[in-house]
């Protein structure tokens, strides 16, 4: 029973829009990548969004990944992607 509750819990979670902050933080992800070819770091998302904790971002990371809009490489620098998900939330906030 408790890990029903867990996923209704998660199920809830990923059905509630995005906010602005994390929309930003996805939208800049993917637009850094786009221009680059590798993800930006934390510091060059918080100097972009005009955050002011590196914490906030991380903050941000670690919630769009529990919902399935980006994944990353286990230790490896600069390796988030936007998920294909992650694409469709971009593309329908537009």
């Amino acid at each position: 029973m408790p890990s029903d509750l867990f996923t209704h819990y998660l199920n809830a979670r990923d059905s509630r829009p995005l906010s602005k902050s994390r929309l930003a933080v996805l939208s800049a992800l993917s637009e850094f990548r786009q221009e680059h070819g590798y993800s930006p770091t934390v510091r060059e998302i918080a100097e972009n969004l005009q955050f002011r904790s590196h914490a906030s971002v991380h903050a941000h990371l670690d919630a769009l990944s529990m919902a399935g809009l980006l994944t990353r490489r286990p230790r490896s620098a600069r390796s988030w992607l936007v998920t294909e998900r992650g694409q469709q939330e971009l593309a329908s906030a537009c």
